[in-house]
């Protein structure tokens, strides 16, 4: 017997409303996933004390290699967040000394981040606990499954921003 998911059945629902609309699912996927992918990472940063947003900034820095340092221009591109969150979410590490505020020697109306020892630590941590998630959210997925699925995602993605609709 075919499993079927949430999202058929929506579908199926709606095309009895609307015999003509034809409905991948793909978008209502890609949403319930997403949204699965959030719930799942929040619960992994809860015992680090961080919520995604701070997770997200605290990997930012590391990515961005030793001295992990970046403007908050740069962090804000890389998270996805508007300036103000970067803002408040940045606030909310330096009072819990992850990461440190120094003058931008380049250009005085900004200023660098860089993570803190413990930043550093927190940072490492909290990023094994995410992939280790991911990899469980694709764990039924064979490798070249897991790399249809990225080519599939890319593809769409790199056309949404090349027509700049992010």
């Amino acid at each position: 017997m075919k499993q079927e998911d949430y999202v058929f059945y929506r579908n199926q629902h709606w095309k009895e409303l609307f015999p003509d609309l034809e409905l991948e699912g793909v978008w209502g996927r890609v949403q319930r996933m997403a949204r699965c992918h959030s719930l799942l990472s929040s619960q992994t940063m809860r015992p680090f004390g961080l919520r995604n947003a701070e997770a997200d900034v605290l990997a930012a820095l590391l990515f961005s290699g030793e001295p992990y340092e970046l403007t908050p221009k740069q962090i804000t591109a890389q998270c996805y967040r508007t300036p103000g969150a970067i803002t408040g979410i940045l606030d909310t590490l330096a009072a819990r000394g992850l990461i440190a505020r120094h003058p931008n020697e380049k250009n005085r109306r900004s200023y660098i981040v860089s993570l803190t020892e413990q930043g550093v630590r927190l940072a490492k941590e909290s990023f094994f606990a995410q992939i280790d998630i991911e990899k469980k959210l694709l764990a039924m997925l064979t490798t070249e499954e897991k790399k249809t699925l990225a080519a599939l995602l890319k593809k769409v993605l790199i056309d949404a921003e090349s027509k700049k609709l992010i």
